[in-house]
């Protein structure tokens, strides 16, 4: 019997440790696999980039991040509509989003009633409220954002695709398209500055620190 996500394999199936699980969320009429983890809480990643070798490539198309891309147990996308299943059911869910930095600072996020809407509505961006938000959140602005990739422009940034000029597709809005890019090129620089490549990963609004590790997961709120 297949589980709707991570908390229910570790609550009631048969968990073996950290990796990788099938589950099937009520509103997917298949299963698919999942990386989980279990700390504090229960995990379900959506989202992963774990050092900055660049290893997958986040330059991708429309149909590639409806329907994931890259290796569970190292850098990946799980897929749009995959998450959309997953977080459009009577559960509710929260999003953490972590970023480590080169000098060994992490900043942390968490959103309540996180939700990604279907296909037909560009698979919008969907939270209640901000439970935790670190300094430099350039997330918080993208409520209600569709979805953008190189060859499906959503943003709302006239004469310019986000996604094409920052190199990997995701909730883009403002102008310059100067919100996050947690799927751009990770130089890595040593000093932990950005290089200002218009390519180049980065998430703090503040601007001055490079990541090169960042990951998003979801965890439900009745089964922690």
């Amino acid at each position: 019997m297949f589980q709707d996500d991570c908390a229910d394999v570790y609550k009631y199936g048969n968990w073996n440790g950290n990796g990788e699980y099938h589950v099937k969320p009520l509103a997917s009429s298949q299963p698919f696999e999942v990386h989980c983890r279990h700390v504090t809480s229960t995990r379900t990643y959506i989202m992963q980039r774990k050092k900055r070798k660049n290893r997958e490539s986040f330059d991708r198309s429309w149909a590639d991040y409806k329907d994931g891309f890259g290796n569970l147990e190292d850098d990946f996308w799980l897929g749009l509509e995959k998450i959309h299943k997953l977080t459009n059911v009577e559960r509710s869910y929260k999003l953490r989003i972590t970023i480590k930095f080169v000098n060994n600072s992490v900043l942390s996020y968490i959103y309540d009633d996180f939700k990604v809407t279907n296909e037909t509505t560009g698979y919008r961006l969907q939270y209640n409220k901000v439970a935790l938000n670190d300094t430099g959140d350039c997330f918080y602005p993208l409520l209600g954002a569709p979805f953008s990739t190189y060859d499906h422009d959503r943003d709302d940034n006239q004469g310019e695709n986000c996604a094409k000029t920052r190199k990997g597709g995701f909730w883009y809005r403002g102008k310059g398209c100067s919100t996050c890019n947690p799927h751009g090129i990770v130089y890595g620089q040593s000093n932990g500055l950005l290089t200002g490549a218009a390519d180049e990963a980065f998430w703090s609004s503040l601007g001055e620190l490079a990541p090169f590790k960042i990951n998003m997961h979801i965890v439900s709120y009745d089964v922690e």
